[in-house]
């Protein structure tokens, strides 16, 4: 025992205890059971538990709960049609960090939030505000906080090692909740060959994707930074995992976080050592292709799909099609280009369609027009310029992969991006 702490406390995280381990484990076990069971009961008690934590905790504690429960967000619910708590934490925490003693605000991105604020109000109110739209305001406003108050989240390691162990659990309770028939609702389904894609506890697969490449860019800095076993064990997991998602955005992503690391590498001797951890991946996988039939058969599909691309919609998956008719609603009239439609998907529906653009800055631009979008741009700018920060270049990975995924998949309303936004603004401050 004496030994399993030192261990975690030493290579994985700062002041991270085992009964705090301990108890993100307990939530894990009891909302995965309470589904399994169908017990309303067992899920209040797992919900008030946590929002005790969040309230009583210090700051870096309960920022870490938070991003924890992230990958839960689908199931930490009362029911799965219920909205998430996940949400409502957040709220929770915002207004905790209101009440700090240091609190303050950048004005330059509060000015900026409130434009974008009464812009957005201004143009969607004839769609309708809704729960969506709300979320997206309350992840804009998180941001704000967090990036003005960055001083009180110097626990770093803590917030990451949450992070990535729950995504990690959040694995191992879909895996255990795929096979109840009444919680087949919660995902998509989504089949190449016969063969059932696997997608954590996220709807849609490309997503989840987006989760675990996420969750891999975290892990490759700490393993390039101290050598983490937990990250080193962690990054193979979630490799295996992507797989299994049968998912070309990750594949891709996959080959494009290990350009950019390699691109940041600069000394040679880092270089050989980085290489050298790859090399050494490859006989793990080699085995795990001979012994395993079902990872042998998801790597199959998987270059299966990426061999059978011949045109620009066989890259995308038809998507290329949806961005060219998004484009053609943003330029039906110089208003709507301007001024959009309205910040709501209500206002999607209204088109005839009901599918997303697949491109998160074309449906910025469809939802606020080119006037919208500038200003958000300029939020996110001012927030993520940061004037004092650590010389780490291998933090900006997961803010680069987000950036140019956003390019194939919509994630304007995704619950997890405040969370990891977040979190890379604080890995760009102390890491």
């Amino acid at each position: 025992m004496i030994n399993i702490k030192r261990k975690i406390k030493n290579t994985d995280c700062n002041d991270f205890d085992l009964k705090t381990l301990s108890l993100y484990t307990i939530i894990f076990f009891a909302l995965t059971i309470s589904y399994v069971f169908n017990n309303t009961g067992i899920r209040i008690g797992v919900i008030l538990l946590a929002a005790v934590i969040l309230i009583f905790s210090e700051v870096n504690r309960s920022f870490s709960l938070i991003a924890y429960l992230t990958a839960f967000t689908p199931i930490f619910k009362i029911s799965l049609s219920s909205t998430s708590f996940v949400s409502y934490f957040m709220l929770i925490f915002l207004m905790k960090l209101i009440f700090l003693r240091n609190f303050k605000l950048k004005v330059s991105s509060l000015i900026t939030y409130i434009g974008f604020l009464v812009y957005s109000i201004l143009v969607t109110i004839s769609v309708g505000i809704g729960i969506d739209y709300i979320q997206f305001q309350i992840s804009l406003l998180l941001l704000l906080v967090v990036s003005s108050n960055l001083e009180n989240f110097n626990n770093y390691r803590q917030i990451n090692f949450a992070y990535v162990f729950g995504v990690i659990n959040s694995v191992f309770s879909a895996i255990i909740l795929y096979r109840i028939p009444n919680m087949q609702v919660l995902w998509k389904d989504a089949y190449i060959n016969n063969v059932r894609r696997f997608s954590g506890l996220e709807y849609d697969p490309n997503f989840f994707s987006v989760i675990l490449l996420i969750t891999l860019s975290i892990c490759i800095m700490f393993v390039l930074k101290e050598k983490s076993f937990f990250y080193k064990l962690s990054s193979l997991i979630l490799v295996i995992i992507g797989f299994s998602t049968l998912s070309k955005t990750f594949l891709f992503g996959l080959v494009l976080l290990l350009i950019v690391t390699l691109y940041y590498t600069n000394s040679p001797i880092k270089l050989l050592g980085y290489l050298k951890k790859i090399v050494l991946l490859i006989p793990i996988i080699l085995i795990l292709l001979m012994l395993n039939d079902t990872f042998k058969d998801n790597v199959s599909l998987m270059f299966y799909r990426v061999s059978n691309i011949n045109t620009l919609d066989d890259l995308t998956t038809n998507r290329y099609g949806m961005q060219v008719t998004y484009i053609s609603f943003i330029t039906s009239s110089a208003m709507n280009f301007l001024f959009g439609h309205g910040f709501s998907t209500e206002a999607i529906f209204q088109q005839g369609i009901s599918y997303s653009a697949h491109n998160t800055y074309l449906q910025i631009i469809f939802y606020v027009g080119i006037v919208g979008f500038i200003l958000i741009t300029s939020y996110f700018v001012s927030i993520f310029k940061l004037k004092t920060y650590r010389k780490n270049k291998f933090s900006n990975l997961t803010l680069i992969i987000i950036l140019i995924i956003m390019l194939s998949l919509d994630l304007s309303f995704k619950e997890f991006i405040p969370t990891v936004l977040s979190i890379n603004l604080i890995n760009r401050y102390y890491s």
